[in-house]
């Protein structure tokens, strides 16, 4: 049900103002999944453990900077669309682990405070 033993990738998001989850299933209905879209974020499952995966409500969207945790893993599944939704995360399709860097620091904004 969980990734196989490899180191997985890292991916360097620095640099980055917005970032979200896409999978493309060609077969499947919707044929974009996306964590920012409100439409269809809700076949994304995140929580703190293999069992305990909510998930995302019907019409919220997801900031992936928020969702991976620092220095724990994390757990994220995907329904792709071959079962309707809500439903529980034993229907999903797609299970992994993501963990997040504890000294990433999202891209600055322009936002400058003054007393």
């Amino acid at each position: 049900m969980y990734p196989a033993n490899g180191a997985g990738a890292v991916v360097d998001v620095s640099q980055m103002s917005s970032l979200y989850l896409q999978m493309d299933v060609p077969s499947g209905s919707p044929k974009i999944l996306k964590s920012n879209d409100p439409a269809t974020s809700n076949r994304l499952y995140i929580g703190t453990s293999p069992t305990d995966m909510p998930e995302i409500a019907t019409g919220q969207t997801v900031d992936i900077f928020t969702a991976v945790p620092c220095g724990e893993p994390g757990y994220q599944a995907w329904e792709d669309g071959g079962n309707p939704v809500p439903a529980a995360v034993s229907n999903a399709d797609f299970f992994y682990t993501v963990i997040g860097k504890c000294d990433f620091n999202q891209r600055p904004s322009d936002t400058v405070l003054t007393q």
